[in-house]
């Protein structure tokens, strides 16, 4: 021990500095030598020292000793911390079964026993070292890196500090210990097990509880496991209380499976993550539809619908490279979807899709005149009920539609107020059931705009799932931009292949397989004839046609090269050509009406009464037929003059002339009735005022025309 280290002991009758214990070894002779460490101070050989002293200071001396021993030999983790391993693997053992609880009780254990095992050279056996620890435990003179441990040792509850050890507990941990072979892993208490015992009543009461109506484990087990007879004999109900402990043990997809189906069972499941970081732009895209959360006027009868968007995300970038908006999702929607994909962007070399009819049909499969294998895209649908697959695009809803459609006063997601959505509901009816539109409502071309400027919000928005950049303008750090990525990707050397526009009017156009007969070819039930096509008759050709106009077709020959355009029975005369869109608005319509007219049935039927015909003029009897005729007299005399309250004509060509009256009659200062002022404030926001006011324009010109032509 160094000069230091002895006088800060205070022995009785010795020096209390470290000059004084150095003159007194000079002295003395006390044998001495450097100690190994940075301070490189001189120490003292303790056994040189002890025969000078009294019997009290000796034993000082040895209690010091032995702490300055144990101290010098423990191993630095001991002091750091209980919960680090306090010895080599092969020491300690196989712990990787144990909680943390147990983990830290042994590596206490180990580290006092560690301590008991450094005393033995001093105290003289390995008896007389417990003893010492024992003793130095009661008297509260343990080092404080080792008195910390004895609670945690001890794993008995108590105040922190109070509890000791005694000898007993030191001789079963060193018994323990070296059963096993010195490792110690020994040293771990033992903790019960749960018990994972299935009871008898298990497979009743999970019969119950997993199904798709999420009936309450209290209403389960009082009303149906206590009835007589729903167990087998002799086995006795659980309470609640058992019931709810042993479903806690149950696993959390086990407990849940047939309360949820495949597709939620799925959310609490194990996922694979992709990893995206070797794709280029456009080598991957995905698809979905999503029902807009809001309401917009309708693009041809002008009342509320919820538009149906197709929108295409890149894997790669996260940019929304194609969208499309439409009455459902059908084939003609994602066309249109796709052939904004391909003239704006670039032609991708896998679509990923679901299964709706939407995507697989034969607008899109056919392998001669399908879109994908002319744009040689090869599509992948993913499996049914694992929406997780699509997660890329149906992520993209959130941030483009669901956002922008929570800025609209129609909107009526999950979360709107149901007092206001449905305030805006009863609003918006009321204008269109008296002005024929809604102000509260987006046109649909504003609304078309309106969409374009959510996709190019969304892609100049920093995406979570990009790499991080500095920003230019502020210098901070943040994600990239879609666009970012798309930019950075063609820096790189990737060029994006696209179509060009004359390429993409005919993309659109499905085709279809067909054989000309005398120079005739027949689709969607209309005949279409070119004098180029008698060379092929009794030949296939490919049909391609246009969706909105049913004046002429497409004709080429199965390689794909032109032959013709081939008019609408060019061959015959007066005949009106019918599209194939209003072939199908006008399947929609019959279908309509005869599920109405079944509804109104199934309705009277309900009611039990026949239908009333409210047409026939009804007869009254005499007195009331004298009375009615009374009221209507009184009426007649108190109703204010038809110059005040001019009737609204019910034909649309007659209201907008009222309205060009009162219009003319407000310019001029003539008084006109607060009701008919209104009127003419408001008719202006309807469909049929814009309609009325072009058709009107376009009246004059042709009237200035022929003024001019005379």
């Amino acid at each position: 021990m160094t000069a230091a280290e002895l006088a800060g002991l205070g022995l009785p009758k010795f020096p209390a500095s470290p000059q004084g214990v150095n003159k007194r070894a000079g002295t003395e002779g006390w044998p001495r030598r450097r100690r190994a460490d940075a301070t490189h101070a001189w120490e003292y050989r303790v056994a040189a020292i002890l025969p000078a002293l009294d019997d009290a200071a000796r034993e000082i001396l040895r209690h010091g000793h032995a702490h300055h021993v144990a101290a010098s030999l423990l191993p630095a983790p001991v002091v750091a911390a209980a919960a680090t391993s306090l010895a080599p693997v092969e020491l300690i053992g196989d712990t990787t079964h144990l909680t943390n609880s147990q983990r830290a009780i042994m590596d206490a254990r180990a580290a006092i026993l560690a301590y008991v095992d450094r005393l033995i050279p001093v105290a003289g056996g390995i008896t007389q070292a417990r003893q010492q620890v024992e003793r130095l435990a009661k008297g509260g003179n343990l080092p404080p890196e080792i008195a910390r441990l004895l609670p945690v040792a001890n794993a008995k509850a108590g105040t922190a500090g109070s509890r000791t050890i005694c000898l007993r507990t030191l001789i079963n941990w060193h018994t323990e210990r070296t059963a096993a072979g010195g490792k110690a892993v020994a040293l771990a208490p033992k903790v019960p097990e749960p018990d994972m015992s299935v009871p008898a009543w298990a497979p009743a009461l999970l019969s119950l509880y997993n199904t798709p109506t999420k009936r309450s484990l209290r209403d389960i087990v009082e009303n149906d496991l206590a009835k007589p007879g729903a167990l087998p004999m002799g086995i006795a109900p659980p309470s609640y209380g058992q019931a709810r402990r042993w479903l806690d043990k149950v696993s959390t997809i086990e407990r849940n499976r047939g309360r949820l189906g495949p597709k939620e069972l799925k959310s609490l499941q194990p996922y694979v993550r992709r990893d995206l970081s070797g794709l280029d732009p456009l080598d991957i895209v995905q698809s979905d539809g999503h029902c807009l959360d809001a309401e917009v006027t309708h693009p041809r009868h002008g009342r509320p619908f919820r538009p149906e968007m197709t929108t295409i995300i890149d894997l790669a970038t996260r940019l929304c490279v194609g969208w499309s908006a439409g009455l459902a999702e059908n084939a003609l929607g994602v066309t249109e979807a796709i052939v904004y994909m391909v003239t704006r962007w670039c032609i991708p070399a896998v679509w990923y899709v679901d299964n709706g009819s939407g995507y697989n049909n034969q607008l899109m499969d056919d392998g001669r005149t399908g879109l994908l294998a002319r744009i040689r895209t090869t599509k992948l649908n993913r499996l049914p009920n694992n929406p997780q697959a699509g997660g890329y695009v149906e992520r993209s809803h959130q941030s483009i539609w669901i956002k922008g459609a929570r800025r609209l006063p129609t909107y009526m997601g999950r979360d709107m107020d149901r007092q206001a959505g449905q305030k805006v509901h009863k609003i918006t009816r009321a204008d269109i059931k008296a002005f024929g539109a809604s102000r509260h409502l987006m046109a649909w071309n504003e609304y078309l705009a309106w969409a374009e400027a959510m996709v190019t919000e969304y892609n100049n928005t920093p995406h979570r799932g990009l790499p991080k950049i500095t920003d230019p303008v502020t210098g901070r750090r943040r994600h990239q931009t879609p666009m970012e990525a798309w930019t950075a990707a063609i820096q790189r050397g990737w060029n994006p292949l696209r179509v060009s526009q004359a390429e993409a009017a005919d993309l659109t156009r499905p085709y279809e397989t067909r054989k000309v007969l005398r120079g005739t070819v027949s689709v969607l039930g209309s005949s279409y004839f070119n004098r180029d096509l008698k060379d092929w008759h009794d030949c296939e050709v490919l049909v391609g046609y246009d969706v909105h106009d049913a004046s002429k077709v497409y004709v080429r020959d199965l390689d794909g090269r032109l032959i013709c355009e081939a008019g609408f029975e060019a061959n015959k005369r007066s005949v009106v050509p019918r599209s194939y869109l209003d072939a199908a608005l006008d399947r929609r319509h019959q279908g309509r009406i005869q599920r109405a007219e079944a509804h109104v049935a199934e309705i009277h039927a309900e009611r039990g009464h026949q239908m009333i015909d409210v047409t026939a003029t009804p007869v009254l009897p005499d007195n009331v037929a004298a009375i009615h005729q009374h009221l209507v007299l009184e009426m007649t005399a108190t109703q204010i003059p038809a110059a005040t309250i001019a009737a609204i004509p019910e034909t649309a060509a007659g209201r907008f002339q009222r309205w060009r009256d009162l219009d003319a009659a407000t310019a001029t200062g003539t008084p006109v009735s607060d009701d008919e002022r209104r009127w003419h404030q408001r008719y202006p926001l309807s469909a049929e005022w814009r309609a009325q006011t072009e058709m009107a324009a376009s009246f004059d010109r042709e009237e200035v025309n022929a003024d001019r032509a005379g």
